[in-house]
Parts: C-alpha cells; structure tokens; sequence
C-alpha cells in the first residue's frame, strides 16, 4: 500500500498476527502523573505488539 507520501507501507508479514495489521491505523494516548488522559486518533482498537 502506498501512502500520501508515496512511500510504500509494509507490514511485518513473517509474524502471523502483525501481518493482519492495517498500515493506515494509527493511534496514540498519552497519560499524565496526574491521570490526565489524552488520546488521537485508533485508540479503540486493539493492537498487538512485538519486542525483539
């Protein structure tokens, strides 16, 4: 899939479960020391995530 700034966006497909990812999801939530929370964009979605 190429984005708006004509680059190509490519899952990791070798890991079965980051190759059903959407490249064009995108979200982000920040929480503060005071319990403040602020989110943008997917933040209702799950994700799954990978460490090396």
């Amino acid at each position: 899939m190429w984005n708006s700034k004509n680059q190509l966006e490519i899952v990791a497909n070798y890991i079965p479960e980051l190759a059903l990812a959407k490249p064009e999801s995108f979200g982000i939530c920040v929480v503060t020391t005071q319990g403040q929370v602020f989110e943008m964009g997917d933040c209702d979605k799950l994700v799954k995530l990978e460490e090396q």
